[in-house]
């Protein structure tokens, strides 16, 4: 257990790329980050390890996103 990092914030800046992804090696394992924008919103896949939580924010909104594997389509 790594103490300390029980979260963290995404909050990915989709204005100024079309499509981006990224890994974060943290203490409880990788965060996996990835979007492409597209006609119907943004196609966001974001990946988290056990023990982890991580509050997702996109423009105004937020919302809590508990371990595992989340695809999920925002905007639009």
């Amino acid at each position: 257990k790594a103490p300390g990092f029980d979260g963290c914030v995404i909050e990915p800046r989709v204005e100024l790329f079309e499509r981006a992804s990224g890994v974060y090696p943290s203490p409880k394992g990788d965060i996996a980050v990835a979007w492409e924008r597209g006609a119907r919103g943004t196609q966001l896949t974001i990946d988290l390890p056990a023990g982890l939580t991580a509050e997702l924010r996109f423009g105004e909104k937020s919302r809590v996103l508990a371990p595992g594997a989340h695809r999920l389509t925002v905007g639009g």
